[in-house]
């Protein structure tokens, strides 16, 4: 019986929607998952410990804190890297005196929309070459992106005001580029430039946790058997790697030099009081 099922499955005629091939389609329908699954009703849940924290901090800044080094209650907040800060502190300064955890958490959700959008790019430079992309091409993809969009675990981290899902969505988005750039056969400086600059973003984030759990991963497996060809592509395109890697550690290494320097002169500093 599995054989004759098998052999039905091999035999049939994919499915074709005429509609769904239109690239513009499947981008309102990627944009319409994220933003049911991560606008909608924002404010409804209660805000949680770790949430509350970085709101203080956000506010702290936006109230006339240091941009550059983030306090709570008065205390430098060293641990945290300053991006996300910075991105709820603008939400505070475009709405002063706001307490809608709706609001607050728009920065984590739009990060987590852009890591879907990320994660669609990615897949598509990855299946570029499959063998089912001959019959529709980037259907793979916008399959995988959709599936993404609707991921419990995406949504219930894309809806909380938590500083993990920059650092994930600007890896994913780093490695969209710098994969963009490994699949071409000429020079590719644009998009390991802007690979770069979302590495460096992503230290300013979380600091170099998505570097070895995310990155490096990735680039192990694209050197392996699991992406035919891509070692080799590597080895081509290494000069580009190298200035997308000088971009990240002078857009990355910002925070900790600073962090650093405020340690040793913090008895000479005039820091925020509680």
């Amino acid at each position: 019986m599995y054989s004759i099922i098998l052999s039905g499955f091999q035999h049939a005629r994919p499915l074709s929607f005429p509609l769904f091939a239109r690239w513009w389609v499947r981008l309102l329908t990627v944009l319409a998952v994220g933003g049911v699954n991560f606008f909608a009703h924002l404010g409804a849940l209660e805000v949680t410990l770790m949430e509350a924290r970085n709101f203080v901090a956000a506010r702290e800044m936006a109230a006339g804190g240091s941009w550059l080094l983030p306090t709570m209650n008065g205390e430098l907040r060293l641990a945290k890297p300053p991006l996300p800060t910075w991105a709820v502190a603008a939400v505070l300064r475009l709405s002063p005196g706001t307490t809608d955890p709706g609001l607050l958490r728009l920065p984590a959700a739009g990060m987590t929309l852009l890591l879907v959008l990320f994660f669609w790019g990615l897949a598509r430079e990855l299946t570029r070459n499959a063998p089912a992309e001959a019959q529709a091409p980037g259907r793979t993809a916008w399959l995988a992106t959709l599936v993404l969009g609707s991921s419990l675990l995406i949504i219930t981290v894309g809806r909380e005001g938590q500083w993990d899902i920059f650092s994930t969505s600007l890896a994913v988005g780093s490695l969209w580029l710098l994969t963009r750039g490994w699949n071409r056969p000429g020079p590719a400086y644009a998009s390991f430039l802007g690979g770069g600059v979302l590495l460096g973003a992503v230290v300013l984030s979380k600091g170099p946790v998505s570097l070895y759990a995310v990155v490096l991963p990735f680039v192990a497996a694209y050197a392996s058997r699991w992406q035919p060809g891509g070692l080799e592509r590597l080895r081509l395109h290494w000069p580009e790697a190298l200035a997308a890697t000088g971009v990240a550690l002078a857009i990355g290494a910002r925070g900790p030099c600073m962090w650093g320097c405020t340690c040793l002169l913090r008895p000479w500093l005039r820091l925020p009081q509680k």
